[in-house]
């Protein structure tokens, strides 16, 4: 048997080729020439391994981009210059129907459907003469049978002019929804019905062509005649006729309205919008008009839509309103939930010196004087959080220092949730008002006081008058003598109410003394038992000498009154002297048996016999009260 032949590797025959040609040249130390062949041994690993390295990355560089190719959602395929497939992965091949091996250098557009294959042609061409990246949508075949939208997103790269890679998506539920959309005219009408503004589409020559049910709705309701539309409102009619102010049926407007539609229909505007008034005999309403051109099909015609803003405009009012109220004579500041000053009016700035910006972001502090101390301000604050509101005088301190009376409220605001959050205050400067209060009171003592005089000087005048005639009547008529002169007596009783006539200082004068004295005299001019008692705790009170008159009167009339309705047919009145809850006070209580009439507990009622009580009685500092206990009336003072 032969031996088989050994095959020769190339490599082995190149590599002792080498090793021959190197024995032949000079012999080397064998030491140096070890040392070569090792390094040169170790090279060829490490080259090995790197090779083995990028042999492993390329795999797996091979492998993702073939999970991410292959496996990909969206078709991916690679044209040539001429529209053949050059690549095309699975997920494109099951869209157009077929296996790869047939689509691969098919034409493209034997895949189009012949209705968009010049669209695709012209595509192609763009695609060819530019960089970038475009799209477009074409009806794609499916098999034999079948078609489908589909979407191709194309870029060309720089780098091969005659490759296009093109990314291709499925699209045909879209553009059934799309069609489905367009072609249901209930869906349409849906949409225009559901909108609250009234619609309709004008021709170019002004003829409504379609209307919403708000509008029909509002042109029965407005109608001349109940359940009957407005002329000029309902589809085939001239919109534009009904415009006319001469036809008597165009609200205020009209013609602007008129002009402005014209404008839009004739191209001379984009766009048109009014606000008009149209107000009806229940209530008043403003709406807005937008004229819109419309396109496609129907250039030329323009939609109009009426748009109810009586809300807005109500609130623009009332906003306009309280700014009016809000620049008025008295000062404002309106604070937030904090006592934070948000805001002021000019008034405030008149009043205080501060300006918005000065005290923007401040509390009312810096309003404050050291007349108040600071639980004066805490309380007042309680009561406003309490009560809601605050109303009181108070002394305020102006930009530069000056201290001024003021009249202040504050207010609390809450929202619909009860929630505080803000507070109004409103400031006035009483000052002037306060001194025409002190003038007007200064001149109603003035008064008083000559009213007093003239009353002391007239009844003094009067009973001296009346003790002359009594002693010139007893002197022509001795016989009555006796009798005259006690009634002389009485009337000079009687001047004990004009300052006690015989003493030498009215100031000195007593208010017991001087009830005592005409308790006296009460009871002896009308015999009824008048008695006086003084209150354990009782000290003398000295009447001021511009009081003691008009005290007297007082006293007499009040006295002489329950003897006349009460004492005189029941037995007696008695009168009782005592302080007060304070210091200063002092409590006069007459009691006399009767029945107190519901208009008698008011001082100075016509029929009370009172009135020249009440013009003696001082405004301020005395309070006369009448009650009913039992069966008795008490009068105190």
């Amino acid at each position: 048997m032969k031996p088989k032949p050994v095959l020769q590797n190339p490599l082995r025959t190149a590599a002792e080729t080498q090793l021959t040609s190197a024995l032949s040249l000079p012999a080397r130390p064998v030491k140096e020439l070890l040392h070569e062949l090792q390094v040169h041994q170790i090279e060829l690993q490490m080259q090995n391994e790197a090779l083995h390295n990028a042999q492993v990355a390329l795999e797996e560089s091979r492998d993702r981009y073939f999970d991410l190719y292959e496996f990909a959602p969206v078709g991916y395929l690679s044209l040539t210059g001429e529209g053949r497939i050059a690549e095309i992965n699975l997920a494109g091949a099951l869209m157009l129907g077929e296996v790869r091996v047939k689509l691969v250098d098919s034409r493209f557009a034997s895949h189009v459907l012949p209705e968009d294959a010049e669209h695709w042609r012209q595509f192609l061409r763009t695609v060819l003469q530019q960089h970038g990246r475009l799209s477009c949508e074409l009806r794609l075949t499916r098999g034999h049978n079948q078609h489908f939208y589909a979407r191709l997103d194309c870029v060309r790269p720089k780098c091969k002019i005659s490759v296009l890679r093109i990314a291709l998506m499925d699209i045909t539920e879209r553009k059934q929804a799309e069609a489905a959309l367009l072609e249901s005219e209930a869906f349409s009408l849906a949409i225009l019905n559901s909108v609250s503004a009234k619609i309709a589409v004008l021709s170019r020559e002004g003829v409504i062509l379609a209307v919403n049910n708000p509008w029909r709705n509002f042109a029965r309701e407005n109608g001349l005649q109940p359940g009957i539309p407005a002329p000029g409102t309902e589809v085939g009619a001239n919109y534009l006729m009904a415009c006319q102010p001469e036809t008597g049926l165009a609200p205020e407007g009209a013609m602007d309205a008129s002009e402005g539609i014209r404008a839009v229909l004739d191209g001379r505007l984009p766009s048109f919008n009014l606000e008009y008034a149209c107000h009806s005999p229940r209530q008043q309403r403003w709406f807005q008009m937008s004229v819109t051109p419309m396109g496609n099909g129907l250039k030329g015609s323009v939609v109009i839509a009426h748009t109810n803003i009586t809300d807005r405009k109500q609130a623009e009012d009332e906003r306009r309103i309280a700014a009016i109220a809000f620049e008025c004579q008295e000062g404002i500041l309106v604070m937030d939930a904090n006592r934070k000053i948000l805001r002021v009016n000019q008034a405030f700035t008149r009043i205080t010196g501060y300006t918005q910006q000065e005290v923007e972001g401040k509390t009312p502090t810096i309003l404050r004087p050291k007349r108040h101390p600071a639980s004066f301000y805490d309380d007042v604050w309680r009561d406003i959080n309490r009560a809601g509101a605050w109303q009181g005088d108070m002394w305020q301190r102006r930009k530069n220092g000056e201290e001024y009376p003021a009249r202040v409220t504050t207010t609390v605001v809450r929202n619909k949730t009860g929630q505080l959050t803000h507070y109004v205050g409103n400031v006035t400067d009483v000052t002037h008002s306060q001194q025409q209060e002190q003038q007007r009171l200064r001149n109603e003592t003035a008064h008083r006081n000559t009213l007093v005089n003239e009353v002391h000087h007239r009844i003094k005048n009067n009973l001296q008058g009346i003790t002359g005639l009594l002693r010139q009547f007893a002197k022509k008529h001795p016989e009555t003598s006796h009798l005259i002169h006690q009634a002389i007596g009485q009337v000079q009783g009687i001047s004990v109410i004009h300052g006690l006539q015989g003493r030498a200082l009215s100031s000195s004068v007593r208010l017991c003394e001087l009830t005592g004295a005409i308790a006296d005299e009460a009871q002896n001019l009308w015999q009824t038992p008048v008695t006086l008692e003084l209150a354990p705790s009782w000290l003398p009170c000295v009447i001021a000498e511009k009081e003691a008159v008009p005290i007297a009167l007082v006293l007499n009339e009040l006295i002489l009154n329950a003897v006349k309705h009460g004492g005189k047919a029941n037995g007696k009145v008695s009168i009782t002297l005592q302080k007060g809850a304070h210091p200063d006070v002092v409590q006069i209580k007459i009691y006399n048996v009767g029945q107190l009439l519901a208009h008698d507990r008011q001082t100075g009622a016509p029929d009370s016999g009172l009135q020249l009580i009440a013009a003696l009685m001082p405004r301020v500092g005395a309070r006369l009260v009448r009650e009913q206990h039992g069966d008795q009336v008490v009068t105190l003072l």
